[in-house]
């Protein structure tokens, strides 16, 4: 391999190693900036799940209701809960709002 060859891929390493340094000092100083930005609330006693009943034993037209609207029900009904929101997840991943009257 020539010397100018080599010293070509010397100075390409050592660019995409600075560019790799600069983007990773970046990323630390974007992720310590977001530790520090206030959430707008206390998240102290907070508590979050996403639930997935297999289809198989809960269909979505049936019983996957039924279970929603008891875990509802109980929800409710805990002294210990001052305040609930309930935003399940379809498939998909998009939020869905399940039709339990």
């Amino acid at each position: 391999m020539s010397g100018s060859i080599r010293n070509g891929l010397a100075a390409a390493e050592l660019a995409l190693a600075t560019v790799l340094l600069i983007g990773a000092a970046l990323f630390i100083q974007s992720f310590a900036h977001l530790r520090r930005v206030s959430l707008g609330f206390d998240p102290g006693g907070l508590i979050t799940f996403q639930l997935s009943p297999p289809t198989a034993k809960y269909p979505l037209n049936g019983r996957a209701q039924q279970l929603y609207r008891s875990l509802r029900t109980r929800c409710n009904r805990s002294p210990a809960c001052e305040a609930r929101q309930y935003l399940p997840a379809s498939r998909s991943g998009r939020a869905t709002t399940p039709r339990t009257p």
